[in-house]
């Protein structure tokens, strides 16, 4: 009856230990699973990664916060190719994206006033050849001026009708402004060398709504 009593005793004592051991390991699993989904309470900050091309450089000043982290591509096409795949969360390009290059739920913002030509068809061309150009424009004349070739010829018109492209010569392109371009304008891209002249990109930020709280959206002036 001793032995008896002891071997119960015993049973008792192992089976207590196995089930002390399984809330454990459940209150372990429930604590580890609570600090993945929010990270910040480890102490760990979610960065908010960005990707941008070679001519927005000089704007990532705006977003000097520890809460950032950078990814240079090469041009546009590639920053915004790694938005479609969520390898960043916003992007940084100097021209304005064309609708079928965007996931859904991006949002845009200018974040600068700036101007582009656009011509009857995509070029690449030398910032010096536009000296042989004639240049239709609307915006403010000391503005078209500072930005072409002393040389180019500029048609200054009360408003112009980006209609009138389709009638346009190769040496024929027109100044806009940004807010101005659609989609459907074929760009003029004037070049130094390999690099495309920064007086004719200007900030656009594409973004998922998720983090629009987190973004410094205002105007650069």
């Amino acid at each position: 009856m001793k032995k008896q009593s002891i071997y119960i005793f015993l049973l008792f004592f192992i089976g207590l230990g196995f089930i002390l051991s399984q809330m454990s390991a459940k209150n372990q699993q429930k604590l580890s699973g609570h600090t993945q989904a929010n990270p910040e309470i480890a102490g760990e900050i979610s960065l908010i990664r960005i990707g941008y091309c070679p001519t927005m450089q000089r704007y990532l000043s705006q977003f000097e916060n520890e809460r950032f982290s950078f990814s240079l591509y090469p041009n546009s096409a590639f920053a915004l190719q790694a938005l479609w795949v969520q390898e960043v969360d916003a992007v940084l390009i100097g021209r304005r994206a064309a609708q079928d290059e965007l996931p859904g739920g991006i949002l845009e913002r200018q974040l600068q006033e700036g101007y582009t030509l656009v011509g009857l068809v995509y070029q690449e061309v030398p910032y010096s050849s536009l000296r042989a150009m004639t240049v239709y424009t609307d915006v403010d004349v000391k503005i078209a001026r500072e930005l072409l070739p002393e040389e180019t010829e500029v048609q200054f018109v009360q408003s112009f009708d980006t209609g009138i492209i389709q009638n346009f010569s190769s040496l024929e392109v027109a100044l806009i402004s940004w807010e101005d371009y659609e989609g459907s304008l074929q760009l003029i891209v004037p070049m130094d060398g390999d690099k495309k002249v920064i007086n004719f990109r200007t900030p656009f930020l594409y973004f998922y709504s998720e983090i629009e709280h987190e973004l410094p959206l205002e105007f650069i002036n």
